[in-house]
Formats: structure tokens, C-alpha cells, sequence
């Protein structure tokens, strides 16, 4: 799968379903007394494992408009042979249901589950009094006889979600109690969910401790947030370009903890609308572009946010100076080549990283690079080391493959989706409008988009303009590159249909936002067109829109070109009913002068494109030029009263139009005036 890089990516993205608590909610609906809905699951190949398997053990499921309905059995199916395929999450729940239940079922996977060690679950159950059987004491197949179970208080010195909630599981079936507590503290979803169906249960925080009584459940409707672990990988990409918003997921403060390592590096991020769904704390969670300082993350720290490891790594990947990561000794159960899976995906996407082992210390130190350059990666065991390539790849200078991402599709079925669908893009030579992506963001919000991304794209050379656009779904073109998005439009809407020039694509049809940023700024400053004289100053393909704008509404339009280009040209360019002026008139007199070329900006920044004599006999100004602050003409019609919509106010009128076309919505002037005036209160408030 090819990733394309992005500049100063703006956007939001709406993250998948919670796995972790959509598995656990599946597997207590199976015991539950009653049925469960499981609204807004993550249906991934895990999930669906673990549908496969409750089904086995007798349960009735439906799935319908993101709803999986469970109707438990009355009796648990017992002898069965469970194909876990890659799911130790579902393979070490249904040791704990089955050793509480007194049942016998035999557990097994692919191959890569079969290699993995169980002895940590072995041991908690069999102290409880079932019968847990590994193939050399060690991995899987597992065969798992129940017995009548006794309460158990347990110890962990390494908190694990998974082996707590075998316990938990073998406890709540075998109707006995379980204290536990953990060295270390895991995430607690198995808790909240067991408390929200009604069983008597208890936590401790601050010593790590849960207790459960003897208790039933019921059955009830469980809502799935959605999910942190993804968010992080979107909330990566805008802390290293732009800016980025992930809704409604789900802040737990037992999987939060690399939101701390991300602020120690000096990250930029922030949680707001906090509220609480089916007992979890959900969120929306910002992250903007940070300068960022390289950190030392123990052991310890790099255990407790191993699912979010890769996307520190790659943020890492492009912070000042070397940051360290060391390796926990428990990895080698939980997944001992991640460390090297991550320094392998550093280095191929143009990063720094190396592999260090010594008697005292294990891990990876990572030092910065200003960027990455881009390369390809293939995903091997992790899904969320091709996510962090992903990301480092949609940040990089060229982009680069992603090879066998089913790695990732697997865990995360609509992570590329995300990453690329209605994504937009502003496509210039060289980028001269700083704010350009957070006006289309905040377009884009007001718009109601719920999942998009806005970028800039730096195209090196206009014809290869096709290949640097052809994964958006739309572009609005700087004035340079807009004869070459022409090129590519088959169908024109608007005044493009006169002109043949477009400046927004989507697919191939084409619009010119001049034409509706020229008719707003017109009607912002109360300027009268029909049957008065306007100056269009300029020739290129913005100044015939604008001609053709105001020829449409009846102006007396006259054509300056302050370069000197060839009259004939312009007046085969611009119609016969444009007068084409070779000088100004000292004592001519305008209603409206429009400025359609760069003078007061670039390269012309402090020029005017006219005599400043002209400029107080006129009533209105509308300034296409953008520069720090006023041009040279917006400054010198305001100091003589002189109505003016400036270069940055007219290309917010681009980008709303840009915008209502993407959107298929009918542009409005009044509304774009109101977003306009919005807008900059909006940024002046965020200053």
C-alpha cells in the first residue's frame, strides 16, 4: 500500500471501536444472565474469533447495524475444540471460563498462538482448583478441565489485563471470590464492565488491588468508545505536521500513561469534553505540531505503554537529541522482537535508530532526524508497528510503501480508511500561506465533516502534478499550479465553464473559487458593480475569471497588466467587452479595483500595481495578494478610507468555496462573511 506524505496535515479522525472492551464485553454477554448488546463494537478478526468461539460454547449472536445482540446458553457447551486462531486475548478468557464453569474444552490457535507462553495463566487457575493443560508446560493447545473452584487472593507481580481477567472470569463462573493485586497496574475495562452488569465488585487504584464477591451478572446494553491505542498513531502524525482531533475516545487512566511521555518531550496535547460512556471516561484529544526534546523512558514505563511503543518511537524519531528506550524484562513473553521490529522500522523510513544489549540494560536509542525521507516497511508480527510506518511515511518527504498491511487491517480493519479518506489538500509550488490549513479545518468543522484530513502538498514541478494529487480527493491549486489542475478537470461548473480554468478539483470536475470570492468580498464591502467602472488588475487565468465574474453582473470592466504583457493576448484572452488599458488615466475614477496578480507579495512585497494617484478616486479595493499584514495597496486605500477586503480575507473566501464544493453544498456570501469574522475571533481567542 502506498503512503503519500503530507504537509501540515489539519484533521479529524474518528478511530475505531475499543477492541479490549469489545472483547470483553462478548465474552460476559456469553455468561451473562439475560442478553447484551454490544453497541458500536470493533468487529475486527479478533472480535470475530471470539463471536466464533462463545457461539461454540453455545451462545446465540446476531449482528446487525453495528450492534451484536448475545443470547447466553443455559448451560455452557462442554468438549468442544476452540480454534483461537491468533487471539491470546479470547484463548487465556475462555481458560477462565471454563476452569470456573466445570467444563472441558481444549484450546488452540495458528501457529504464531501456538508458540506463545500460557504458563502465566496455568498457574493462577490451577491454584483455584481446575486442571489447565500446556503442550511441554508451556504453550498451546491447551486443554482446560473444570473443577468446583475455590476463592483465590493472588499476587501479580507484573500487572497483566489478560491474566487478571482469566481470574476474574473463573471467579464470577465458579461463584467464589478473587482478591488480586498487581505489581504494576493494568487496564481495568474487565472491572468497569463487570460493575456496569451488575457484579460486587471493588478496586483500589492506588494500591492496584480488585476485589470480587460472589456475584451474577445481567445482561444489558454496553457501549464500545472508541479506541485510545489508534488514537495515539493519529495523535503522533500531528504532533510531527499540523494538528489532529480524535472524538469520543476513550481516556482510562490505565492506558493513558504515554500521554505523559509525549508532554515530558515537550508535545503539545489536549483532552477536552471529558464525559463518561458505560463507565469508561471518553474525550475528544487534540495534538498540534511541538517542538519536541528527546526523553528517557525506564523499563517500567516502556512495559505500561507497549501498544503505543511504536508511535512514541517515531515521534521520538524526529525530537532534538537522543532518546533512549529501555526494555522491560517481561517482553520476552509479551513480545520479545518488538524492540527490534521498531529499530528496523525507524531506519527504513530514513530515521536514526540502533539496538543496545549490555549485562545492565536492553532497548533502543533513537536520535532525531529534522525529518524523515520516506522509504517501505513490511509489516511482519506487530499491526502497530506498520501503523507507526504508516504515520512516519504520512509525515516524511516521499512517502513510501507499506508492504503485507494486513498485519494492521487484521487488529485495525479501517485504519487506512481513516488515514486517507476524504482527504484534501491545498497543492502549491512552495507553501506562502501559513494559515491556509487551519482556515480549511475550521471550514471543515463548521461543515459538520466528521473524518477528514487537510494538507498542504508541495508539488516540485507541475507536471507531475498527477502524481502528487492523485490520492486526494480533492485540491484546491495555488495560482501557479492552477492551469496544470485545468489540465485534469473534464467537466467546469460556474464561471469555469466560460473560462475553461479551474483552480479546485474534485475527481474531474472543476470549479473557479475566484468567482464566488470575488462576488463575496464584492458584497462584504457594499461594492456596486452593474453599469460602473471596474479595474481588473492583472491577465493571468485569475484575472479572466474575475473579468468573466464581472461581466456577469453587468460591470464596465477595463484590464491593466502593470508587466507590460502583449495587448493582443489579453484581448483574445479576455473578450471583446473588456477594455484592455495600456496606461491608467490620471484622473480616471473606479467603483471597485481588484488586484489579480502577486504586487505586494513574494518577490513584490511593498510594490503597488498601479500609480497610488488612482487609489482614493476609487470607492473599493479587493486585494488577491497575500503577505505578512497589509500590501502595499490594501495599506494605502485604508489610510484614505477606502473600502478593503485584504489578501488573507479573500482567501478564506477561496476556501469556503473550495470547501461547499467538496461538501456539494451551495455556497452562500452572507455565511462566509459570518465563518469569516468567526474565524478570527476564533484565532485571536487561541493566541
Amino acid at each position: 500500500m502506498r503512503i503519500n506524505s503530507k504537509e501540515n496535515v489539519f484533521a479529524r479522525y474518528a478511530v475505531s471501536p475499543d477492541p479490549s472492551i469489545t472483547h470483553r464485553a462478548l465474552i460476559l454477554g456469553c455468561i451473562a444472565k439475560g442478553k447484551t448488546y454490544v453497541i458500536n463494537p470493533c468487529l475486527n478478526d479478533n472480535s470475530r474469533t471470539a463471536i466464533s468461539c462463545i457461539k461454540k460454547l453455545g451462545a446465540k449472536v446476531k449482528i446487525k447495524n453495528g450492534v451484536v445482540e448475545i443470547k447466553p446458553p443455559k448451560t455452557l457447551a462442554s468438549g468442544g475444540r476452540f480454534d483461537c486462531e491468533r487471539s491470546e486475548t479470547v484463548m487465556r478468557f475462555l481458560c477462565g471460563i471454563a476452569a470456573g464453569s466445570g467444563i472441558r474444552i481444549e484450546l488452540t490457535g495458528d501457529k504464531w498462538l501456538c508458540q506463545r507462553p500460557m504458563r502465566s495463566v496455568k498457574e493462577p487457575l490451577e491454584t483455584m482448583g481446575a486442571t489447565v493443560a500446556l503442550k511441554n508446560y508451556s504453550v498451546p493447545p491447551i486443554l482446560v478441565e473444570g473443577e468446583t473452584v475455590r476463592p483465590i487472593d493472588y499476587f501479580l507481580p507484573i500487572g497483566s489485563s489478560q491474566i487478571k481477567s482469566s481470574i476474574l472470569l473463573c471467579a464470577l463462573t465458579g461463584k467464589v471470590r478473587a482478591t488480586i493485586k498487581e505489581g504494576t497496574r493494568s487496564r481495568n475495562h474487565m472491572e468497569i464492565l463487570l460493575k456496569e452488569m451488575g457484579a460486587d465488585i471493588t478496586t483500589d487504584a492506588e494500591n492496584n488491588t480488585v476485589d470480587l464477591k460472589e456475584s451474577e451478572i445481567k445482561g444489558k446494553k454496553l457501549y464500545v468508545c472508541g479506541d485510545f491505542t489508534e488514537a495515539v498513531y493519529f495523535l503522533a502524525q500531528g504532533l510531527l505536521s499540523g494538528r489532529t482531533e480524535c472524538r469520543n475516545v476513550g481516556v482510562n487512566p490505565t492506558r493513558t500513561r504515554v500521554l505523559q511521555l509525549f508532554r515530558r518531550m515537550g508535545a503539545k496535547i489536549k483532552i477536552i469534553n471529558r464525559r463518561m460512556l458505560c463507565g469508561e471516561p471518553i474525550a475528544d484529544v487534540i495534538a498540534e505540531k511541538s517542538d519536541l526534546k528527546a526523553i528517557l523512558v525506564t523499563d517500567e514505563e516502556a512495559y505500561s505503554v507497549v501498544d503505543e511503543l511504536p508511535a512514541l518511537a517515531v515521534v521520538m524519531g524526529m525530537a532534538r537529541g537522543e532518546s533512549v528506550v529501555a526494555e522491560h524484562a517481561a517482553m520476552k513473553d509479551l513480545d520479545e522482537h518488538l524492540y527490534d521490529e521498531i529499530s528496523k522500522m525507524i531506519r527504513s523510513v530514513g530515521g536514526q535508530s540502533r539496538r543496545f544489549d549490555s549485562p545492565k540494560a536492553r532497548g533502543i536509542a533513537i536520535t532525531g532526524v529534522e525529518k524523515y525521507c520516506g522509504g517501505n516497511f513490511k509489516c511482519e508480527n506487530s499491526a502497530y508497528v506498520g501503523m507507526a510506518a504508516s504515520i512516519a511515511l504520512a509525515v516524511s518527504e516521499d512517502g513510501g510503501e507499506i508492504e503485507e498491511e494486513t498485519t494492521v487491517t487484521a487488529k485495525y480493519p479501517d485504519f487506512f480508511d481513516s488515514l486517507s479518506e476524504n482527504a484534501f489538500a491545498y497543492v502549491c509550488k512552495r507553501s506562502t500561506i501559513p494559515d491556509i490549513s487551519a482556515v480549511n479545518a475550521f471550514l471543515f468543522d463548521k461543515f459538520g465533516a466528521g473524518n477528514y484530513s487537510y494538507a498542504v502538498k508541495e508539488a516540485r514541478a507541475a507536471k507531475k502534478l498527477s502524481a502528487e494529487i492523485k490520492d486526494f480527493d480533492g485540491i484546491e491549486a495555488c495560482r501557479e499550479l492552477a492551469p496544470e489542475a485545468t489540465k485534469r478537470a473534464i467537466k467546469f461548473s460556474g464561471v469555469a465553464k466560460l473560462t475553461k480554468s479551474a483552480d479546485a478539483l474534485k475527481g474531474s470536475e472543476g470549479v473557479a473559487t475566484d468567482e464566488f470570492a470575488l462576488s463575496a468580498a464584492v458584497k462584504k464591502i457594499q461594492a456596486e458593480t452593474e453599469n460602473k467602472r471596474v479595474l481588473v488588475i492583472g491577465s493571468d487565468f485569475r484575472a479572466k475569471n474575475a473579468v468573466e465574474s464581472l461581466v456577469e453582473k453587468k460591470a464596465n470592466v477595463e484590464v491593466y497588466d502593470p508587466d507590460g504583457k502583449n495587448i493582443f493576448e489579453i484581448k483574445k484572452r479576455m473578450g471583446e467587452e473588456t477594455v484592455i488599458l495600456t496606461e491608467i488615466s490620471e484622473d480616471a475614477e473606479y467603483e471597485l479595483i481588484v488586484n489579480a496578480t502577486t504586487y505586494g507579495s513574494g518577490g513584490k512585497t511593498g510594490v503597488l500595481p498601479i500609480d497610488e494617484s488612482v487609489i482614493p478616486k476609487t470607492k473599493a479595493v479587493v486585494d488577491f495578494a497575500v503577505c505578512n499584514g497589509q500590501t502595499e495597496l490594501a495599506a494605502a486605500a485604508s489610510a484614505v478610507g477606502v473600502k478593503v477586503v485584504g489578501g488573507m480575507e479573500y482567501v478564506f473566501y477561496k476556501a469556503y468555496a473550495a470547501n461547499a464544493f467538496f461538501a456539494e453544498r451551495e455556497p452562500r456570501e452572507n455565511e462566509a462573511a459570518e465563518l469569516y469574522e468567526e474565524y478570527i475571533e476564533s484565532e485571536k481567542t487561541s493566541e
